[in-house]
């Protein structure tokens, strides 16, 4: 790839991007190695170090060297002579083809044919065909990948695609619903293997696109080499997605050389036959699973220790000073409590600590506060009372001003794991036939991890815990909730098995109203939906969700904790977002609906009424029904439908 190419900080921690994922940039899709490749280790790291001590002890239960959580660096290309931190990538899929000449080779070998013909390397980037007749023909990339539930990447062998397996040559695994008859006459699933080199000893591929037919059959791997026995006739692009082949665990992602595995996916589920990795389209959703640990900054369980003082005690630990004598000398040095050291250095075994117990801090420090505004550096919000003046509600917390930290902490293919499931011990994660792979060489030895530090606002809205108690004892309500659970406890995907147990009817009410007010922000303030996220509460003793807008989006400039600044105000926009979810245009398929979207895990909830760009829902956009919501039998807020519809009468 290029040398540099502008990017985003968020596009290195997300819940879609960071280390392992494949990225889309102008100059084709890339690989996001690993963070020990960015230069992290080369620099003083006191300027980089993100403080939220809470979230770092946190992270410890499973990275026990955790040192410190460290700024993810964003690049703009005319400031790059005063960067001296890289996020570092490589082209991948690896196999490009030239739309003129229809050649098809790997990356390193077009290089190299544009260095040996006498071409500048700067001018190769984009990739491109050395071939005069092709005038410098910027290169297509292949859109296809292969991925395994152990969390490894490939490509597809392109070299031995044009060849047929005869017996006894072939290392693939048929797929079951296709037969011999089909592998053998439409390019099916088992390819020969018999020459290491491909179809023959000198493979010259071409990628061959039909232009009367647009379907895959329509695209030809061939081989041009005179030659070649096996691959001239080739083999179409027909059942692709059939093809299967074991898995030799390459991890490019951790950079050039020796990075494979042993893959074990086969020893979790038999049918997986030592890992058969499948093919996908390199933009799938399914190819990349970011595990993310987020935290709203709260002054709890956090130490007043600055960043200096921090690498200085990095460097005394380094040299074997112990941590009594580190206490008494910045104590003496610098005046800093001697107990204030020691609790920072307190080490010994961490309490996993459930997302739910997590969020369950920040919930109670920002509703039980005896003051009703509170303010620090990183954190300033007000509390306002809604009982008796906005239906169904109990309290607001205003936040004007709010921190979220974002650390990615490992990623899996073909599968999502539940949130609990993120940090527990490898042994403990045998349910899953995913498996967790680390953005650090070192793994769970690392120590440091990445992080973004967002800074925005946010509503956080409380509902009243002793009406919804009442309403959620409702038969109706239950009915619905338990048609969702069982529709999660069938699904193939482990992690809304897990996600069942916590399916209740406060749940899906407090997701489903997030959703409709994120939605009906977007029609009345003119925000991206895309620009506003959720962060729900909801447990035991937890009633609430957040609002949140973050940096870098349209509506981070106070645009909306100031739809606040009147309750009559946010109540209209509250009406409005439920009087919008009484119809649908796909009404009435989708308010009657029993099961729909993923693994039928909504009910009355669709694109049109209900769902959210990815990146605003916590939940991959189920768990949604709006009946719950504004049925006139049994919704939460029936008695405000109905108040609606009299005054509408009158009207």
């Amino acid at each position: 790839m290029g040398k540099y190419v502008d990017h985003g900080k968020n596009k290195m921690v997300s819940s879609y991007g960071g280390v392992g994922s494949i990225l889309e940039t102008i100059d084709n899709s890339v690989l996001i190695e690993t963070f020990d490749k960015w230069g992290y280790r080369n620099i003083d790291l006191e300027k980089y170090i993100i403080k939220d001590d809470r979230l770092w002890r946190r992270l410890q239960t499973r990275f026990e060297q955790l040192k410190h959580i460290v700024r993810v660096p964003e690049f703009r290309q005319e400031d790059r002579d005063s960067h001296e931190l890289y996020p570092t990538a490589s082209y991948f899929p690896k196999w490009f083809y030239c739309s003129k000449c229809e050649k098809l080779d790997k990356y390193p070998n077009w290089k190299t044919r544009w260095t040996s013909s006498g071409k500048a390397v700067d001018n190769f980037y984009p990739p491109k065909c050395s071939n005069d007749e092709c005038g410098e023909n910027i290169l297509e990339q292949v859109r296809f990948v292969m991925t395994c539930p152990d969390g490894h990447l490939d490509d597809l062998p392109w070299e031995h695609w044009p060849t047929y397996a005869e017996e006894n040559t072939s290392n693939e695994i048929s797929s079951a619903d296709s037969n011999e008859e089909e592998s053998a006459s439409t390019g099916g699933t088992r390819l020969d293997y018999s020459n290491p080199n491909g179809c023959c000893d000198n493979p010259d591929l071409r990628y061959r696109i039909s232009k009367e037919n647009s379907e895959l059959s329509g695209i030809r791997i061939l081989c041009k080499n005179p030659d070649c026995m096996k691959g001239q006739s080739g083999r179409s692009l027909k059942g692709i997605f059939n093809f299967k082949k074991k898995c030799f665990g390459h991890r490019y992602w951790l950079g050039p050389g020796d990075n494979s595995e042993n893959c074990h996916a086969g020893d979790v589920d038999p049918r997986l036959k030592n890992a058969e990795m499948k093919v996908v389209i390199k933009s799938s959703n399914s190819v990349y699973y970011s595990n993310t640990i987020s935290s709203i900054y709260i002054p709890v369980k956090q130490s007043a220790l600055d960043n200096r003082i921090r690498i200085l005690i990095d460097r005394w630990l380094e040299r074997g000073k112990t941590k009594e004598k580190i206490a008494e000398d910045l104590e003496l040095d610098y005046d800093i409590p001697k107990k204030n050291t020691l609790a920072f250095l307190k080490t010994g075994d961490v309490k996993n600590v459930t997302e739910n117990e997590f969020r369950k801090e920040e919930y109670d420090f920002m509703t039980t506060q005896e003051e009703p505004y509170f303010e620090i550096p990183y954190l300033k919000f007000s509390n306002i009372d809604l009982q008796g003046k906005i239906d169904g509600f109990d309290a607001l917390v205003r936040l004007d001003r709010l921190k979220q930290t974002t650390v990615q902490v490992s990623f899996t293919r073909q599968e999502p794991l539940d949130i609990d499931s993120v940090l527990i011990k490898d042994e403990e994660t045998t349910e899953y036939t995913v498996k967790r792979q680390s953005a650090s060489v070192n793994n769970i030895n690392t120590t440091i991890l990445p992080g973004v530090e967002s800074y925005g606002e946010g509503l956080f809205f409380i509902l009243d815990a002793a009406r919804i108690a009442d309403w959620a004892e409702t038969d109706a309500v239950k009915q619905r909730i338990e048609t969702i659970k069982q529709n999660a406890l069938n699904s193939e995907r482990k992690y809304l098995r897990n996600k069942s147990n916590e399916i209740a009817p406060q749940f899906i009410l407090i997701h489903t109203l997030a959703h409709i007010l994120i939605k009906e922000l977007e029609y009345i303030c003119g925000y991206p939906a895309a620009s506003i996220c959720e962060r729900l509460y909801v447990g035991e003793n937890m009633n609430g969700f957040m609002i949140m807008a973050i940096e870098g989006t349209e509506g981070s400039l106070g645009g909306l904790v100031s739809q606040s600044n009147e309750i009559i105000n946010l109540n209209v926009i509250i009406q409005s977002a439920l009087n919008r979810a009484k119809d649908c245009s796909s009404d009435p398929v989708c308010y009657h609906s029993e099961g729909q979207g993923v693994n039928n895990l909504n009910l009355a909830a669709c694109y049109t009424c209900c769902l959210l760009p990815e990146t605003s829902c916590e939940q991959f956009n189920v768990f949604l029904d709006r009946q719950l919501l504004v049925h006139r039998d049994y919704g939460y807020f029936k008695e405000s439908i109905r108040k609606d519809k009299k005054r509408e009468a009158k009207k």
